[in-house]
């Protein structure tokens, strides 16, 4: 199985965003013999400088992709240059997987120019006008050739039921590339699957060989053992 967390997860105990690469914050992504998975949390810019300009190593890990920022992508100078260096991340750490949110590409030909890299679309939850719905999904994924990050949270939003999550996963075969996975609260959005008991989005994994990102926030260092324990016993 290939299985690990966003480097974000403790962004609420974070004092900088760059403390997500702090050599304290990795040691918990790799101290499992579980985790072989990692997702590189980029939510702005200045972190995805960072990852270019020091020696970070993500050789550790099977399995490496990288969230990109949310901003509105467009041909622009400042998305041409955002898009310009994940590709020299790309190359650098040989990325298996560059996550966008469905909803903020502007210009979906021009981000299909840089197709090139891994790159895939997550659906997106209730509280987003485009990218919740198989129509949605399917108006981009019809046309251009990228691959999908299945929010796992994100359907249960908008679908406690499963069925949408289980007709992403049939209407796309083949195109799901990664899942995301979390609880949800309506208050924190995202949140510990050990704290809400929402099995059945564990259950909606399909495809056991894919990789699993857990994007579940945590209050404090320990909490992630907890998360990674809960959802192994029930995968």
């Amino acid at each position: 199985m290939t299985i690990g967390f966003g480097n974000g997860v403790f962004y609420k105990i974070n004092t900088t965003s760059l403390e997500r690469f702090s050599e304290e914050i990795m040691s918990l992504f790799h101290k499992d013999r579980s985790l072989n998975a990692i997702e590189i949390n980029a939510i702005d810019e200045s972190l995805i400088d960072y990852v270019i300009d020091t020696d970070s190593d993500f050789s550790e890990y099977q399995y490496v992709s990288l969230h990109a920022p949310v901003r509105n992508y467009k041909n622009d100078t400042d998305s041409n240059r955002i898009l310009h260096k994940l590709e020299k991340i790309h190359h650098k750490h040989n990325l298996q997987n560059i996550v966008f949110h469905a909803d903020i590409i502007d210009d979906w030909d021009w981000f299909n120019s840089f197709n090139k890299m891994p790159l895939s679309v997550e659906n997106m939850d209730k509280r987003k006008n485009f990218g919740k719905s198989i129509k949605d999904m399917g108006s981009i994924l019809d046309k251009y050739d990228f691959k999908l990050t299945l929010g796992l949270q994100h359907c249960f939003e908008n679908d406690p039921t499963g069925k949408l999550a289980e007709d992403f996963q049939e209407v796309f075969e083949g195109r799901v590339v990664e899942y995301h996975l979390s609880g949800y609260d309506e208050k924190e959005i995202h949140y510990p699957l050990f704290r809400t008991k929402q099995d059945e989005i564990i259950s909606w994994i399909k495809d056991k060989g894919l990789p699993i990102i857990i994007e579940s926030p945590f209050d404090a260092m320990g909490e992630q053992s907890l998360e990674l324990k809960y959802i192994l016993e029930r995968i």
